[in-house]
């Protein structure tokens, strides 16, 4: 049965984040920041458009700029062995001293995405 975007069945907040998270990171990677809208994103997780304000208030630059943290953080993690706690510790560090993920985010999403 194909449920149609809406409310979503309780299936865990955490869940549903998750599953907003891995399909909007898929989405970016193959359309790309400024191809991909917020409506193709819950059309894709089955879910209600205005349901992604529950997790990210200020939209789509918020949820796309979480991504890359939680990319840049496995990135860390996998290329030094480092349990993931360590590699937020690091990724931390590194974003407070060159914030260039940051403005390279806000000078060129699309550029950023393709060096995921």
């Amino acid at each position: 049965m194909n449920r149609k975007p809406g409310r979503p069945v309780d299936t865990g907040k955490e869940n549903i984040r998750e599953k907003y998270l891995e399909i909007s990171r898929k989405l970016f990677l193959e359309h790309g920041y400024k191809n991909t809208s917020l409506g193709m994103i819950s059309i894709a997780t089955g879910y209600n458009k205005t349901n992604l304000y529950t997790y990210w208030k200020d939209g789509k630059k918020q949820l796309f700029d979480e991504i890359v943290s939680c990319v840049k953080i496995r990135s860390i993690s996998e290329a030094c062995e480092f349990p993931e706690e360590f590699a937020m510790v690091v990724e931390k560090k590194i974003s407070e001293s060159g914030k260039l993920i940051k403005a390279l985010s806000e000078l060129s999403p699309e550029l950023l995405v393709s060096l995921l």
